[in-house]
């Protein structure tokens, strides 16, 4: 498939590609509110659909952009800064815990 997705980016182009993720991003948004707000079999199977186009326009982007092992390493420093908040946050936690023993 990655062999497809790069010829559909390279025969929309970066711009109306750039354009297109936008419009399913703003999709996507809606489709996240109606599912949460009434959580049906529909509403879930819109948001799969939603997901999936935001997720094939993004590998379009970063594929036209040459910045696939960037955001790669972007996500890494994202998700070690996360877990390092959560560490925090369960250490303060536990010591609020505590306090009110």
């Amino acid at each position: 498939m990655i062999k497809e997705i790069k010829q559909i980016a390279e025969h929309y182009g970066y711009e109306n590609q750039s354009f297109q993720l936008i419009k399913e991003m703003a999709e996507l948004t809606v489709a996240i509110n109606h599912n949460r707000r009434n959580p049906s079999r529909e509403n879930f199977k819109n948001l799969i659909e939603e997901i999936a186009d935001v997720d094939l326009c993004l590998e379009q982007i970063k594929y036209l952009l040459h910045a696939k092992e960037l955001v790669n390493i972007a996500i890494i420093g994202k998700i070690l800064r996360q877990l390092e908040r959560i560490k925090a946050e369960e250490a303060e936690e536990a010591e609020e815990a505590e306090d009110k023993k």
